[in-house]
């Protein structure tokens, strides 16, 4: 009877506790420019086996073709060609030291940022997103010590471009941001604009 008593106590203390609030342990920073654009996470939050050699502290994370990337691309008739043909699409993996990124075509100067806390759940299934982007069975290729390359399992096209790679890992962190019409870096700023002021005041 006694053990009986003391396990409806527990059972009730259980009850009457409350759910503990997700935990905010995770920054996920955008950027954009007027025509790039990815997410920067610290290193830790990144899994191991993505990560370039050098051991800088933030992670800049985006997707891009690979010839442009490479410099075997460039001029117009590169762009036109990938205007009609998709190209080699890949996850380009960046050590910075900082939050302002400056590879894979980006425009310092005229870069902004966005910056949203998210929870461990929400990091994981970003995580499980970004996963997805890469090829099964990918050899990734360093381009420098600082930066590694990852096959995707997707084509770059003007319907599947950096701007759609950064919207999709967000929406898989519960940061719903309007997908930009084709390759256009203004609405992809507006709508992160949006996105932002809509948490911001949702808090």
């Amino acid at each position: 009877m006694l053990r009986l008593a003391a396990l409806c106590l527990i059972l009730v203390g259980c009850a009457a506790r409350p759910a503990p609030e997700p935990s905010s342990e995770a920054l996920i920073v955008v950027f954009a420019d007027s025509f790039h654009s990815g997410i920067v996470l610290e290193r830790s939050q990144v899994d191991r086996r993505l990560l370039p050699p050098a051991q800088a502290p933030w992670v800049a994370v985006h997707f891009g073709e690979r010839r442009w990337i490479s410099g075997e691309a460039d001029g117009l008739g590169d762009a036109m060609r990938l205007v009609v043909w998709p190209g080699e699409g890949g996850v380009q993996v960046d050590g910075i030291d900082w939050w302002i990124h400056d590879r894979g075509g980006t425009e310092p100067a005229l870069e902004r940022v966005w910056v949203f806390t998210v929870s461990q759940q929400q990091l994981d299934r970003l995580r499980a997103r970004l996963d997805s982007w890469i090829a099964i069975g990918a050899t990734s290729h360093q381009i420098r010590p600082s930066t590694v390359w990852w096959p995707s399992s997707r084509a770059w096209s003007l319907r599947t471009n950096c701007h759609d790679f950064t919207v999709d890992l967000l929406a898989a962190a519960g940061i719903e941001v309007d997908q930009p019409p084709f390759m256009l870096a203004a609405p992809l700023r507006d709508a992160l604009d949006r996105a932002w002021s809509a948490l911001d005041n949702g808090r």
